[in-house]
């Protein structure tokens, strides 16, 4: 695989969450981890970081409300679902009169499945999606949440769903400013800081 290609594709794995497979490629390329240290770690509850306007359930979809279309279609948004493959996207559609289309830069979390997901695209959701927005988030600190949630869904299951309740009152234990603050600049530091990290499209900082 050429540079170029190698990059594209740890891009691609970066954006979509996989972090499994990024960890694998790019243990393959440099061993090396990086150099970042977090000096000072606190819990944090979830739902403190975001507010409480910052969770609400989306309007839900099915096939039969849309048009399917190829994702190189202008203007076509994902469809995205509580299935884990494909950064939760099982299909774009096209964004011609559609009502509920989400705003690009949010966290999504399928509340029976426990999926996690950060979203860079404007999108339009299936059923129980849970979508989560606060300022703090970009591509950067999306992904580090993302990753810090999925460590969590082994605590859920169709019978004990990641509901909005449950997702609020989530222990992350983050990186901590000296006055006790989520040290955002420190993870978004570390997640550039990964090989290939730099590939991430510029567009979605």
């Amino acid at each position: 695989m050429s540079s170029a290609s190698r990059n594209a594709y740890l891009s691609h794995l970066i954006l979509c969450g996989d972090f499994q497979e990024f960890e694998h490629m790019r243990a393959s390329v440099s061993p090396q981890s990086p150099n970042i240290k977090f000096t000072k770690c606190k819990e944090f509850r979830f739902g403190a970081l975001i507010g409480e306007s910052g969770m609400r359930k989306a309007k839900a979809h099915t096939k039969e409300d849309v048009e399917i279309c190829d994702s190189s279609v202008a203007g076509s948004i994902p469809f995205v679902s509580r299935t884990e493959p494909n950064n939760s996207v099982d299909f774009f559609v096209k964004n011609e009169g559609l009502e509920g289309v989400e705003d690009r830069n949010a966290i999504v979390v399928g509340d029976t499945t426990a999926t996690v997901s950060y979203q860079a695209q404007k999108f339009i959701a299936g059923d129980h999606i849970v979508v989560i927005r606060a300022p703090w988030i970009n591509v950067w600190s999306g992904l580090f949440i993302v990753t810090m949630l999925k460590h969590e869904r082994f605590r859920y299951s169709y019978g004990r769903a990641f509901t909005v309740d449950f997702i609020k009152n989530t222990m992350l234990r983050l990186p901590a400013e000296p006055d006790g603050a989520p040290d955002w600049a420190c993870m978004e530091k570390f997640m550039k800081s990964l090989p290939f990290g730099n590939s991430v499209r510029k567009d979605l900082h």
